[in-house]
């Protein structure tokens, strides 16, 4: 599926991260921080409430044990042209 539309896949991995972006500064500024037009996500995580951060970590954690327990890898899509 990948390998037919390869364009489908780049876009979605952007407009994911695009929204973990946008709730992060949403819940960051909704805390008082002020904007500053930085796509660093762990600045914008800095910003957030000291649970959000938690949380967010605890995830990252869980998730990283995951991949290294069942052996999972990251793919990388290339696109041939």
């Amino acid at each position: 599926m990948i390998d037919q539309k390869p364009h489908d896949y780049v876009l979605a991995s952007y407009l994911a991260g695009l929204a973990v972006e946008s709730i992060l500064q949403a819940i960051a500024l909704h805390g008082g921080a002020a904007h500053d037009a930085k796509h660093t996500l762990s600045k914008w995580l800095s910003k957030c409430p000291a649970a959000i951060v938690r949380h967010v970590t605890k995830g990252l954690v869980d998730a990283a044990e995951v991949v290294h327990k069942k052996g999972l890898a990251i793919r990388l899509v290339s696109i041939k042209k």
